[in-house]
């Protein structure tokens, strides 16, 4: 940007997205889209390339479904589509979802105050990080790390720290995919969020410039580390929590 301008920068960034269109051909359908369609034979391809893929093979049974929509019907997903059910016994998955009133019910009050806790951590450092990298960097600023700038050097070493920074996003997705089934969801989360405070905690003070930028590269690595894994855990809590209630009702 220093150089080219900001119109340069916006053209070369969206080269990445053009390139998408390349592999647009090689990704697979939805499975439930295209048994809701009644197109089945094309959601039993896919699931049969999952199960190459992860070295398995499909439970036996046969492919149906209980809604389906005419090619040319808006597409309507529904929450209780049986995908796959065996052919000696087909039951009726019981009516019912997962609507927002439920997450405030006694059984699930205390579980979605405390990931709205866990979200706002994860928010409010991940682009508190970024707007510190800029303020940092920055020798106008008043908490701008000691090195000597000149007026020419301000902005190429702003937009240097912040490149750098960026990619610690990338370790940090690979270390939250290593962490989160080795040693769980919650101590996963919990170490990361310990490990970003001990990066951003010699910020207090002013440090170099190579150790700023270093300091903020383990920072955001550690901290979109746990919001990935935020996402994973949500989920699959909540998840938890409506089959149980099912199997319970069922019961």
């Amino acid at each position: 940007m220093p150089r080219l301008g900001w119109r340069w920068l916006l053209a070369v960034s969206s080269v990445p997205s053009f390139t998408v269109l390349l592999f647009y051909g090689f990704a697979p359908e939805s499975p439930r889209y295209l048994c809701l369609k009644g197109r089945t034979s094309d959601a039993e391809n896919v699931f049969k390339k999952i199960a190459m893929v992860n070295q398995t093979k499909l439970p036996s049974g046969v492919l149906v479904c209980d809604q389906m929509t005419k090619p040319d019907e808006e597409f309507a997903p529904l929450e209780n589509t049986q995908l796959l059910s065996s052919k000696k016994n087909q039951t009726t998955v019981s009516k019912s979802f997962f609507s927002s009133l439920t997450l405030f019910s006694s059984k699930l009050m205390n579980t979605t105050l405390l990931l709205w806790v866990v979200y706002f951590g994860n928010a409010f450092s991940y682009y508190g990080i970024i707007l510190l990298t800029s303020e940092l960097s920055s020798s106008q600023g008043s908490c701008g790390s000691i090195a000597l700038h000149s007026e020419n050097s301000v902005d190429a070493s702003l937009y240097r720290d912040v490149f750098v920074t960026s990619f610690a996003e990338l370790p940090g997705l690979v270390l939250s995919a290593i962490l989160v089934d080795r040693i769980g969801r919650k101590l996963s989360m919990a170490l990361m969020f310990v490990l970003g405070c001990i990066f951003l905690l010699p910020l207090v003070i002013h440090q170099h410039e190579i150790l700023t930028t270093l300091l903020l590269f383990g920072a955001r690595m550690c901290i979109i580390g746990t919001f990935t894994i935020a996402g994973i855990y949500c989920p699959e809590e909540f998840r938890f929590f409506s089959s149980h209630s099912r199997l319970r009702d069922g019961a």
